[in-house]
C-alpha cells in the first residue's frame, strides 16, 4: 500500500480552506458566490481520475458496456433490457444511454453526471436557503466526499431534493413524480416517499427525545437488519456482507446525533412554526433517527442522505440567528472541519495523489485498487482513446 502524506492530501484540504475564506470575506447572500464555489468543487470532482476507487470503476464499467453494445448495433431497447438495472432502477439505465449517445468515454460520463448532480444541488440551495457560506461548510463536512464515491445514490438525492417544496405546498403529484425519478436512479429513495405524510407540526422536546430513544432501541432489534437486507440496494451476497458489517455500536453515528440534537433542542424555541421550517425540521429529525436505527451497519447512514438537507437548513438558521452563542457558530465550523479531515485522512488511499483525466497515466488511489478493478488499461495509456464527444 502506498504511503499518503499531507502534501498529497493538501489539494482536498484546499477545498475547505477556500470555503472558509468564502465565509470570512465573501457576501453571505451572494448567489453568484454560491454558484461559483459549488461549480468549483463540481469541476474538481468531475475531473478527478477515478478518485473514490471501486465505485467509480463500477460506474465506468457499466457505461462502457452500454457503449460497446451501441457500437455493436444494439438498439436502445435491447441495451435497456440487457442492463442489470433494468428493473426499478430504470432511470439510471436511461441516463447512461442518454450520455452514451453523445460520448463514448467513461470520463465524460462521470464528468457530466457530476455536473448535473451539482447543478441540482445548487438549484436546491438557491431555492431553499437565503445565506450560503455556512451551508457550504456543512456540506463539505457531511456530504462532499460521498458525492465523489457514491455518485449514483448522491445523484438520486439531488433529484429528490427538487421535490421538497411540494411537501409544504401540499402538491402530491409533482412530489411523487420527482421522488419516483429519484427512486429510478437509486432504490434507497423509496424511504423519501413516506415523508410526504409526516404531519407538519412542531413536536415538543419530550416527544423528540422519546422518539430518538425508541429509534436507538430499534437499531438493536432484528428489524433493523431486516430493513437493510430487504432493501433493493443490498441484494444477494452484497446484502449479506453489509448486514454482517456489525462491530458493536457505531460510536460516530451516536456522537453525531447527540451533538446535532443537543444544538437543536438547546435553540429549539427559536424555530418558527411556518410550514417550510417544519418540513426541514422533520427532515432533520428523519436524518437523526435513521442514523440511530441503522448505526450498527457501516453503510446504514447512506439511507439518511435524503434527509440531510434538513440539518443544513436548521443549522444555517441557527448560525445566523442573533440569539445563538458565538461558541455554537464556531463549533459548527470546527465540527465540520473535523468530519472533513477525518474522511480526508481515512480515505486518502482512494483519493491521492489527486490526478485528473486530462493527464495520461495511472489514476488516483493505491495501485492495488487499480489492479483489482481496471478493466481497460487503454485508458491508462490514453485517457481519450474513446472520443469525449461522439454523437450517435
Amino acid at each position: 500500500m502506498q504511503k499518503n502524506n499531507l502534501k498529497d492530501m493538501f489539494v482536498y484540504f484546499l477545498v475547505f480552506i477556500i470555503a472558509l475564506l468564502y465565509y470570512l470575506v465573501g457576501s453571505h447572500q451572494s448567489k453568484k458566490l454560491l454558484i461559483l464555489f459549488m461549480s468549483y468543487i463540481a469541476i474538481f470532482i468531475g475531473l478527478g481520475d477515478m478518485i473514490g476507487g471501486y465505485d467509480r470503476y463500477i460506474y465506468g464499467a457499466i457505461f462502457d458496456d452500454i457503449v460497446n453494445q451501441m457500437i455493436g448495433g444494439y438498439t436502445d431497447i435491447e441495451i435497456f433490457n440487457n442492463s442489470p438495472y433494468r428493473g426499478t432502477e430504470f432511470g439510471y439505465v436511461v441516463w447512461n444511454i442518454i450520455v452514451a449517445h453523445i460520448s463514448s468515454n467513461r470520463y465524460m460520463f462521470i464528468f457530466l453526471t457530476t455536473i448535473v448532480m451539482y447543478v441540482l444541488y445548487i438549484k436546491s440551495f438557491l431555492e431553499y436557503f437565503e445565506k450560503y457560506p455556512i451551508l457550504c461548510i456543512l456540506f463539505l463536512g457531511l456530504f462532499f466526499y460521498f458525492t465523489i464515491t457514491y455518485m449514483r445514490q448522491c445523484f438520486s438525492v439531488a433529484v429528490a431534493w427538487q421535490g421538497i417544496k411540494y411537501i409544504w405546498e401540499r402538491k402530491p403529484l409533482p412530489f411523487f413524480l420527482i421522488t419516483l425519478i429519484a427512486f429510478s436512479i437509486h432504490n434507497s429513495a423509496l424511504i423519501f416517499f413516506v415523508f410526504y405524510f409526516v404531519p407538519l407540526k412542531k413536536y415538543t422536546r419530550q416527544q423528540i427525545i422519546v422518539f430518538m430513544v425508541l429509534c436507538f432501541l430499534l437499531g438493536w432489534t432484528p428489524l433493523a437488519q431486516f430493513l437493510i437486507v430487504s432493501s433493493d440496494e443490498y441484494t444477494g451476497s452484497v446484502s449479506r456482507n453489509y448486514a454482517n458489517e456489525m462491530h458493536g455500536y457505531n460510536m460516530m453515528y451516536l456522537l453525531e446525533v447527540l451533538l446535532f440534537l443537543f444544538i437543536l433542542l438547546r435553540y429549539y424555541h427559536l424555530l418558527p412554526s411556518d410550514r417550510k421550517t417544519l418540513v426541514f425540521l422533520n427532515l432533520f429529525l428523519g436524518f437523526s433517527s435513521i442514523l440511530l436505527v441503522f448505526s450498527r451497519f457501516v453503510q446504514g447512514g447512506r439511507i439518511g442522505w435524503f434527509f440531510l438537507i434538513g440539518l443544513f437548513y436548521i443549522f444555517s438558521y441557527f448560525f445566523y440567528h442573533y440569539n445563538v452563542k458565538k461558541i455554537i457558530r464556531v463549533g459548527m465550523i470546527v465540527v465540520s472541519f473535523l468530519l472533513f479531515a477525518r474522511i480526508t485522512t481515512g480515505w486518502a488511499f482512494n483519493l491521492t495523489p489527486y490526478t485528473t483525466f486530462l493527464t495520461n497515466g495511472y489514476p488516483s488511489g493505491v495501485r492495488e485498487i487499480y489492479e483489482e478493478n481496471e478493466w481497460d488499461e487503454r485508458y491508462t495509456v490514453n485517457k481519450f482513446y474513446r472520443p469525449m464527444i461522439e454523437f450517435k
